[in-house]
Parts: structure tokens; C-alpha cells; sequence
């Protein structure tokens, strides 16, 4: 999976942000995808964390287990060396809280998301990455900055379906829909944020041989996260557009990915001469949308960009059309990404 950005103007501001224990100055840019693991369904979340009245960027990423409505995560079932399980039972899962990369950006500021599932000695491994292509000035900097080990064998692949709802059924508070997103929405913690100045471009995909592929449709709104805005306008011209206006509840075609910087990563590295080591702490609750998705769920995600990608190529991607509709922000495709 990939999920362009590129930002020209970002402003966030929530007057009320202490009552979910955010900055008032906060918002996210969240890529969030289903991975379908041997009748086993979980839910990872690449997130980019904007502080934006200091031009700073957290990388974070979250995972949740869809399975059941009374599924699980534990410090043992799920490991990371970034991070661990919060909260218990039906409440719990994954965040790379023990320490998360901090950046501060300059404007443009733009790059790819990036998400990967694949087998490992230890069970499935998901690695959540960030190309920065342009920060102020053209760069070229990859951060792998988690790795996250799920315990449990199998055939792992990102699951895109618009006929059916995730096991954890439509009562779930998130994550209850097979789409890919990327979706604008508050910072953390359920927070709805309003955007004061947004100007930028999204998009989603899929990726085979580091290559680009369009999903078939998007929709500029998503519905799986728990977080929101909507105060984003979203335009389509065969990429996709995303200005502060009144958010408009409509989908489009396929994104031309010869709009988009080509994805190459020769560079791998957890840190750089602008990005530090923060720990987040363990009070914060994970992200969750705001306005484009692909079954598509909220900024660009299928909405705005929805994708699958590999670091090195070789990805098995079975894309098939299933062409259901579910309730509104069902994508009419079905796609299955796998080890990607």
C-alpha cells in the first residue's frame, strides 16, 4: 500500500483539543488498510501526527484486531520493539508508544506512506514506512521507523472487498468496512479538528515491482477511524486535490499515477539530521478519518489514494472485481494485495 502527500498549506485548529487530550493545533493524515490473515482479520493504521503550529510530524502507526467482536490483542499475541497493547478485551491493541520519530517540516512537504505485510520466522511481520520526497527542498530520506510482528502463520494480504463488513460487524466503533484509506481527521483520541488553511494533493494505491497501480473508484469521505473533520474539500482531475471548503460526499474514477512521483527508495534508515526520537507516552489513544477512501474511507484512500507496495518488488497482488455495494462507502471492488 502507498498513499502520496504533498502539502503546501496545512493549518489545524480545535479550540476544545485538552477534552480528548490533544493540541488544539493537531491533525492526522492517517493510511489505514485490512490485512486478511488465515480467517484472521487485523486492521494497521500508518499515521502521520501533524503539531501544526510547530511544524512537526510524529510517525506512528496502530493496530487493531477485527477478527471477532470479541477479539484481542495482547503483549504476547503482538510485538514490537517501538511499542505494546493498550487497554484489555474488545479495547485493546497496538501502538508504537515506547518511542515514535518526530519531524519538523517545511512546506512543501511531501512523500509516501507506506505499508508492507509479509511472512516472517516469527509469524506475519507488517512494516510501516515513510518516503519524504520533499521537505522545503527536494529530499530523498526512507524511514522503515516500525516493524511489527504478529504471532500467527499464514498467507498474509491486504483485503479490499465492497460486499461485506469486517467480522468485528457494523457496531464496532472502527474498522468495520474492507476498504484502504487515506483519509485528513483530528489528531488522535476520537478528536474532530477543523482545517484553517489546507492546500495539498493524495493519493492511493496499490503496488506491484514498486510500481503504481489505480485502484478502479475512490470516494472522498471515509468511515472507518474514529477520528474526523469535515471541513475538507476534495477535487478530482485525475489526481486528487484537497483544499479547506465544504466537504462534498461523492466518488470519482481511477487516479493517474503518471500524476504522481514515481515510488524508489534506495535509502533506508530509522532516523536523519532533522528527525529525533520521542516517546509518546501511553495516554494516547490511536488515530482514527477524514476525506478521501477506496471502498474508500477518508481523505484519498481508495478515497484518495489507495495502494499496496513493496520495498523490493515482488508483489503478489490477486485483484479481483467483486462489484457490491455496501451502504455508502462501499468501494464496488474487491481486491486482495498480497505480502505487500
Amino acid at each position: 500500500m502507498a498513499g502520496f502527500f504533498n502539502f503546501s498549506e496545512i493549518k489545524a485548529f480545535n479550540a476544545s483539543g485538552y477534552l480528548d487530550n490533544v493540541s488544539d493545533y493537531g491533525a492526522s493524515l492517517q493510511m489505514n488498510a485490512v490485512v486478511s490473515l488465515n480467517g484472521s482479520v487485523y486492521w494497521p493504521q500508518d499515521v502521520l501526527i501533524f503539531i501544526t503550529n510547530e511544524s512537526g510530524v510524529f510517525l506512528h502507526d496502530n493496530v487493531f484486531n477485527l477478527s471477532s467482536d470479541n477479539a484481542t490483542l495482547t503483549n504476547q499475541s503482538i510485538t514490537s520493539p517501538s511499542g505494546f497493547v493498550l487497554g484489555t478485551g474488545h479495547n485493546a491493541y497496538y501502538g508504537n508508544y515506547n518511542s515514535s520519530i518526530f519531524l519538523s517540516y517545511s512546506l512543501s512537504f511531501a512523500g509516501y506512506m507506506i505499508m508492507k505485510v509479509e511472512n516472517s520466522s516469527s509469524g506475519t511481520l507488517i512494516k510501516f514506512g515513510v518516503l519524504i520526497l520533499q521537505n522545503g527542498t527536494y529530499t530523498h530520506e526512507m524511514f522503515w521507523f516500525n516493524n511489527v510482528t504478529i504471532h500467527q502463520r499464514g498467507d498474509p494480504y491486504f483485503l479490499v472487498n465492497g460486499t461485506e463488513y469486517t467480522p468485528a460487524g457494523i457496531y464496532f466503533y472502527m474498522g468495520s468496512y474492507y476498504d484502504a484509506e487515506l483519509v485528513l481527521a483530528g489528531e488522535a483520541n476520537g478528536e474532530s479538528t477543523s482545517f484553517t488553511s489546507l492546500h495539498g494533493k493524495l493519493g492511493l494505491f496499490y503496488v506491484v515491482d514498486n510500481k503504481l497501480y489505480s485502484f478502479p473508484s475512490y470516494y472522498t469521505f471515509g468511515a472507518d477511524t474514529g477520528e474526523s473533520t469535515n471541513d475538507v474539500y476534495v477535487s478530482y482531475d485525475g489526481a486528487v486535490q484537497v483544499n479547506s471548503g465544504q466537504l462534498d460526499l461523492t466518488d470519482f474514477g481511477q487516479l493517474n499515477a503518471s500524476q504522481y512521483p514515481p515510488l524508489t527508495f534506495e535509502v533506508t534508515s530509522q532516523s536523519s539530521p532533522h528527525a529525533t526520537q520521542s516517546s509518546t507516552g501511553s495516554s494516547s489513544q490511536p488515530p482514527s478519518q477524514s476525506s478521501v477512501t477506496s471502498n474508500e474511507q477518508s481523505t484519498m484512500t481508495h478515497n484518495v489514494s489507495g495502494s499496496q507496495t513493496s520495498n523490493t518488488g515482488s508483489s503478489d497482488i490477486d485483484y479481483s472485481f467483486l462489484g457490491g455495494i455496501v451502504i455508502v462507502i462501499a468501494m464496488l471492488i474487491a481486491s486482495r494485495m498480497k505480502k505487500k
